[in-house]
């Protein structure tokens, strides 16, 4: 494996400078670029404005992660004109879906004890599904060769589970996770800790 000329650049300084730390930075996350998926939300944004984000972050292949693929309010996002969109941009749409769960990577699954008596999800329960592990598997599988975003209708990530739920799965598989906002600019995502009851919001 050839070396990094950056990395032996500096072990060979006596003094580092910023710059020295942002290129070596920079070549580091170029590296592991194929370990980070990004994710975002189409809220109302105007479909071309929305193409233009993915476009400006060279995504390949849109995930799908609602759990129901259309939208009376923003029709533009239904499944069968995102995918034609999406297909003339050059743009991959993948929704994994099971017949008896629905999206396998969506917030509201066809598994009654994913829920309270209430009817609130509980995605502590969701984590551990088998189902939800193999919808996790492919997602990744998919983001270590192409470069991978995963869509909810929620723009702000901390109300939707793609944030709460997939994301934190993520991370903690050894993903890096960044949040695409309607404003363009991406947000690293943190870990938080896992709510073991209920979580404030439901999945979408």
């Amino acid at each position: 494996m050839k070396a990094n000329p950056h990395k032996i650049a500096l072990i060979n300084k006596k003094y580092i400078t910023l710059e020295d730390v942002i290129i070596f930075v920079t070549c580091l996350e170029v590296k592991m670029s194929n370990n980070i998926v990004y994710t975002i939300g189409h809220g109302n944004l105007e479909l071309p404005e929305f193409l233009r984000l993915l476009k400006k972050y060279d995504i390949e292949v849109l995930v799908d992660v609602r759990s129901v693929p259309l939208s009376k309010y923003v029709p533009q996002y239904n499944v069968k004109n995102i995918r034609e969109e999406l297909k003339k941009a050059g743009i991959e749409y993948v929704f994994l879906e099971d017949e008896h769960i629905g999206n396998l990577l969506g917030g509201r699954p066809k598994v009654e004890d994913c829920y309270d008596d209430n009817g609130q999800i509980i995605y502590s329960e969701v984590m551990q599904k088998a189902w939800y592990q193999e919808g996790l598997s492919r997602l990744i599988d998919i983001a270590k060769i192409r470069k991978t975003v995963i869509m909810c209708s929620e723009e702000d990530p901390n109300r939707c589970h793609r944030h709460r739920l997939i994301t934190q799965t993520l991370l903690s598989n050894g993903m890096g996770v960044f949040h695409i906002r309607k404003n363009g600019i991406v947000e690293k995502a943190k870990n938080e800790k896992i709510q073991m009851a209920l979580t404030q919001y439901g999945g979408l």
